[in-house]
């Protein structure tokens, strides 16, 4: 990829993001992307739990509930967004997870993991 620059395009310089690599697979936590000189390491996990009930959605008690007013449900739940990994140095980590449907912040954490005794 070329940068140019000014109103003069002749002049051109390498992108730094193309001379580091970024590589990207999928893992047991889901989507990893990481950096050749593994400096930074990011995990995107996302995990979603539907609920779908017919002919409503409640317990029914009597033989009565089951013929009132049928109608089908389908809701989400759950909608969560885990990221994690770690940046600069592979002992410094980070985490959080975020609850997507009901907007708020389940978990976010940075460790220092540089030494075993800790």
């Amino acid at each position: 990829m070329m940068l140019f620059f000014g109103s003069n395009q002749t002049k051109a310089q390498n992108d730094t993001i193309s001379e580091s690599k970024i590589n990207v697979k999928y893992t047991d936590k889901g989507f990893a992307f990481s950096t050749a000189d593994n400096k930074y390491l990011l995990h995107i996990e996302s995990r979603l739990q539907f609920r779908f009930a017919t002919p409503n959605d409640q317990n029914p008690l009597t033989f009565d509930d089951f013929h009132e007013g049928k109608q089908t449900t389908f809701k989400i739940n759950r909608a969560r967004l885990k990221i994690g990994g770690h940046a600069y140095k592979p002992w410094l980590k980070y985490y959080f997870e975020y609850e997507l449907s009901q907007g708020n912040l389940l978990d976010f954490r940075i460790m220092i993991e540089r030494w075993d005794f800790f």
